[in-house]
């Protein structure tokens, strides 16, 4: 296959275009040059290094296209490297597509795309959402499970995937969860998320745990002492692959951790909280945990409705 490269161009500066190109015709300005007229052509051809394009920390820029991702790159990146790298009507991949800029350059620029990556957030909650309110795209997603026995299979092939999606999962019920990317020694912990501010006792920290086939009553124990121990823990949700009839033991374990409230909030949440993976789909939103105003993952704000953006 022959390697595509269209050269690109820096568009003339009106300065330069008055000083060099002072006359006009019906086809446009032009100046004399060896007696013959000489035509305004595309730009000045591009060096190697790129100091006009803006990047993400500058303020008009951040405020106009930040997706609160922590790698996001300039739109204007990507349209460069994509304009020079392929055609109209090629496909762009993009294996880490984090936030979804490759994606969205490559539909602004006419080029058909696939995106790839391991982070259900990044995937569900920011791409898809992104693709959507600015592209007007409503974009299928693969790999993830839609239905209990597709959670089932995963859990069945790559239970690693499978943690990472359950515990990401909750962010549609505006859990805010990134899971751990630990996955030995983790301590009995697969996921964790912040509170958007502090509890009444000072904590602002939500774990997840994940656990497949009939879980014990000593594995809730030991979640349980987990969130004990931690000083900076409010709650914990027990996550289960399959549903589970809690015997009284559960439910007086879950009782004896209490609950937490926030500053000037009368509303008390439970400590230890149960959630069946089969709650993701129920109804057409799901499930979830009852959890105070959590944060994002991803840029610290309050996570409000993401699991109802789509």
């Amino acid at each position: 296959m022959k390697p595509i490269f269209n050269k690109q161009y820096e568009p003339y500066p009106e300065d330069y275009i008055k000083k060099h190109f002072s006359k006009s015709d019906e086809f446009g300005p032009y100046w004399f040059r060896d007696g013959r007229k000489r035509r305004l052509g595309k730009g000045f051809s591009l060096h190697d290094t790129w100091t006009d394009i803006q990047s993400m920390q500058t303020q008009s820029l951040s405020r106009k296209e930040s997706e609160g991702y922590p790698t996001q790159k300039p739109l204007a990146l990507l349209d460069r490297i994509i304009k020079a790298s392929s055609n109209p009507g090629d496909v762009v991949l993009d294996p880490f597509c984090g936030c979804g800029t490759t994606l969205h350059s490559a539909f602004n620029n006419q080029r058909q795309f696939i995106g790839i990556d391991i982070s259900v957030f990044s995937v569900h909650s920011v791409t898809r959402k992104r693709l959507k309110n600015k592209c007007g795209l409503e974009v299928p997603i693969y790999g993830i499970p839609t239905n209990l026995e597709g959670a089932r299979l995963l859990a069945k092939q790559d239970w690693e995937s499978f943690e990472a999606w359950a515990a990401e999962s909750l962010n549609f019920g505006d859990i805010g969860i990134l899971s751990n990317k630990i996955k030995r020694c983790d301590g009995g912990i697969d996921g964790k998320g912040k509170l958007y501010g502090k509890t009444s006792d000072g904590e602002d920290e939500v774990i997840v745990q994940v656990k497949g086939g009939t879980p014990s009553m000593d594995q809730v124990k030991a979640f349980a002492q987990t969130i004990k121990s931690n000083p900076r823990v409010a709650a914990g949700i027990f996550i289960t692959l399959e549903d589970k009839d809690w015997t009284k033991g559960f439910e007086q374990k879950a009782l004896s951790l209490g609950t937490f409230n926030m500053p000037n909030g009368t509303r008390r949440f439970r400590r230890l909280q149960h959630w069946p993976i089969s709650d993701r789909f129920q109804g057409e939103d799901g499930v979830y945990p009852k959890m105070p105003i959590m944060v994002n993952p991803l840029n610290g704000k309050p996570l409000v409705n993401i699991g109802h953006t789509f």
